[in-house]
């Protein structure tokens, strides 16, 4: 199942920086302080896609050091107060950070933007119960119908959850062929 945060059902990923930092490009970001949330490992595939081909190190070796928060909204706030020179955010927290404060937009510059991509799965072991997941399932899909779910969904910002496909991944498994690319070509260096 994909889970949907704001309009879109993919998200895109923005490297930010301070507007004062005069940071134009991910080459200024080599040995500062990145901040990202814990289980963002498709942001943190872009970021590495991105420096690789920028013929820069990975992000853990290439910033002096990555702060892991428990959520998007904690690194944009940590960027805002000068605590981190970078965050690794996806669209739909820059633009609730923008609704909450609008100097947010005249305060940050984005550096990088990801292809859209699938933010968040939820999955389910094959071996789970098929009958369990009829009884379920009509409910999760049609979360506004619900009014449990319609209250968690909007305290979660959460729009809609639907059903995975392939077509779904592709630009996931896109980015991660380029990774896998770029990887072999630096080792046969």
């Amino acid at each position: 199942y994909l889970v949907q945060y704001g309009p879109k059902l993919k998200q895109e990923y923005y490297l930010i920086v301070r507007h004062d930092s005069g940071i134009k490009d991910i080459t200024g970001l080599r040995g500062k302080v990145l901040s990202l949330s814990r289980g963002n490992s498709i942001g943190k595939l872009f970021l590495d896609v991105s420096l690789l081909k920028a013929g820069l190190p990975e992000s853990d070796s290439f910033f002096s050091k990555i702060i892991r928060t428990r959520e998007s909204n904690a690194s944009v706030v940590s960027l805002f107060f000068g605590q981190v020179d970078a965050a690794l955010i996806p669209d739909f927290s820059y633009e609730l950070a923008k609704e909450l404060n609008p100097q947010i937009e005249h305060a940050f510059t984005i550096i990088g933007k990801s292809m859209p991509l699938v933010y968040h799965t939820v999955s389910m072991s094959r071996n789970f119960p098929r009958e369990r997941i009829a009884k379920f399932e009509p409910f999760i899909l049609n979360i506004a119908n619900t009014p449990r779910l319609r209250e968690l969904s909007n305290t979660f910002r959460v729009n809609r959850i639907i059903k995975a496909n392939d077509e779904a991944f592709k630009e996931t498994r896109e980015l991660s062929q380029d990774y896998i690319r770029l990887k072999s070509r630096l080792s046969k260096r």
